[in-house]
C-alpha cells in the first residue's frame, strides 16, 4: 500500500530533536548508512557521504522509538547536500509505525513551527486600530456639516 492517500496535498515535514542513522540496503546487496534529517509520510532527505544515484530504489531501515521499518525507497534528484527520496512502497504496519513516531516528541513539525514563528512575529509587530470615540465622529461630522452649510449661505447670498 502506498502513503499517497492525500497526493493534491503536501504531507507534513518533520524535523528529527536527534540525529537518527538509517540504512540503505540496495538491490545489489551493498549498503550505505546515513542521517535521517527530514522525514514525512511521502519522503524524506537524508544526509550521505556516499553517492546515491537518483531514481535508485532501496529498502530503507529505521528504528524509531515506536519500533523498526522498512521501506522501498526511491532516490530523488539531489537538490543540495542532502539526499530526498520518496516512499515507494509503505506497509501499513510500518505507516502506522511512522505515524505514531510522528506523535512524539522526537519529531518536530517544521511547517507547524515557521507558522508559529509567523504569529509569534505578527502579534510582536501588530498596531491594532485605534477606537474613535463616537463622541468625536459626531462633532466632526457636525463640524463638516456647519462648513458646508456656510459655503453654501454665503455663495447663494453673493449671487443673489
Amino acid at each position: 500500500m502506498t502513503p499517497y492517500l492525500y497526493q493534491n496535498r503536501r504531507a507534513t515535514r518533520f524535523s528529527l530533536a536527534a540525529r537518527t542513522a538509517v540504512v540503505l540496503q540496495f538491490p545489489d546487496s551493498h549498503a550505505i548508512q546515513c542521517e535521517l534529517d527530514v522525514i514525512s509520510r511521502t519522503g524524506g532527505l537524508l544526509s550521505a557521504a556516499g553517492v546515491i544515484d537518483p531514481g535508485s530504489q532501496a529498502t530503507l531501515m529505521l528504528r524509531t522509538h515506536k519500533g523498526l521499518l522498512f521501506a522501498t525507497v526511491e532516490m530523488l534528484p539531489v537538490c543540495s547536500t542532502q539526499r530526498p527520496f520518496r516512499f515507494v512502497d509503505l506497509s501499513e504496519h510500518d505507516q502506522r509505525t511512522l505515524q505514531s513516531a510522528f506523535q512524539s516528541e522526537l519529531y518536530r513539525n517544521t511547517r507547524e513551527e515557521e507558522l508559529i514563528e509567523e504569529f509569534r512575529s505578527a502579534i510582536a509587530t501588530w498596531d491594532p486600530p485605534r477606537k474613535v470615540n463616537l463622541s468625536h465622529r459626531v462633532l466632526i461630522g457636525a463640524t463638516i456639516a456647519a462648513f458646508c452649510s456656510s459655503v453654501i449661505y454665503i455663495l447663494s447670498a453673493h449671487l443673489h
